[in-house]
């Protein structure tokens, strides 16, 4: 199948986005549950993000008030690996507020 060319490595970032984006959403309070995927995403090599689960990761822990310096690290570092490039106007503006 066509669509499926991409490494499993890409769509485990999108269900990593997807998960945290969740639990934000569900059960932003839950700092248990926030570590435990602080963790996971910190493990995520920083050149497998694209800027659209970049910026649901960041979303997510904004949201549930996570203020780890190791994690805004890590997603600082994706943000850089990112070709300029491939970012949206929109992208750009969140990450900029997000990273401020």
């Amino acid at each position: 199948v066509r669509g499926r060319e991409q490494s499993t490595d890409a769509f485990a970032v999108d269900e990593v986005a997807s998960i945290v984006s969740a639990f934000a959403k569900a059960s932003p309070s839950e700092q248990q549950v926030f570590s435990f995927l602080s963790t996971v995403v910190k493990q995520v090599p920083s050149d497998l993000f694209d800027p659209q689960s970049l910026c649901m990761i960041a979303s997510a822990f904004l949201r549930a008030g996570v203020d780890e310096d190791a994690l805004w690290t890590h997603l600082e570092s994706a943000c850089l690996a990112i070709e300029p490039h491939r970012f949206e106007a929109s992208s750009v503006a969140f990450l900029s507020n997000a990273f401020a």
